[in-house]
C-alpha cells in the first residue's frame, strides 16, 4: 500500500501526508552523510515514510492495535 491510500486514518487528509513527507524529505536532507555510502534515495524514501507513518498515528481519537 501507498502512503497516500491507507486507510486506518480517515481525518488526514491528502495535503497532511504530503506535507508530512516533505518534513520528512527535509530531515533526510539534513542527516544525509555521503561518507556512509548509502544512496540517497534510500535514504530518503525511510525518511519520508517515517514521517508519514508518524503523521498518522499523531491523531488522539484513531487507535491502532
Amino acid at each position: 500500500m501507498t502512503p497516500y491510500t491507507t486507510p486506518f486514518n480517515s481525518l488526514s487528509t491528502k495535503e497532511d501526508k504530503i506535507q508530512d513527507g516533505i518534513v520528512g524529505l527535509l530531515k533526510a536532507l539534513k542527516l544525509f552523510d555521503i561518507n556512509k555510502g548509502y544512496k540517497f534515495i534510500t535514504f530518503a524514501y525511510y525518511r519520508i515514510w517515517q514521517e508519514i507513518e508518524k503523521g498518522l498515528t499523531k491523531d488522539p481519537f484513531i487507535r491502532q492495535p
